[in-house]
């Protein structure tokens, strides 16, 4: 939900307020709190579109880079390099498998 909090935590916060506000001064505090945080995230907005109008391609070149950098984990590499192998060696197998001969069972 909002701020990752529940409908019980915001039900608890709601009487909670309505302790302390009381029911008169209630709706005028929602409204403010509302009209901040439309406030908080406008500039949180045009903060982000600033800095991608600013950076251009240097932010795209360092997406990129930080794509090539998850490239380079250790447990990726490793697993790249298992798989190759194994594709390596595949036909091999079944090759010496053909090529050695099975004594009939005794």
């Amino acid at each position: 939900m909002f701020f990752d909090i529940g409908p019980l935590e915001m039900v608890t916060i709601f009487v909670i307020a309505i302790v302390v506000l009381g029911p008169e001064k209630l709706p005028k505090a929602i409204s403010e709190i509302s009209a901040f945080t439309r406030k908080v995230r406008s500039f949180s907005d045009s903060a982000q579109a600033d800095i991608r109008k600013e950076l251009g391609p240097e932010l795209a070149d360092l997406q990129q880079r930080s794509l090539q950098l998850r490239d380079l984990h250790p447990q990726a590499l490793a697993q790249q390099a298992l798989t190759g192998a194994e594709d390596e060696t595949r036909p091999h197998a079944t090759t010496a498998t053909k090529s050695v001969p099975v004594p009939p069972p005794a």
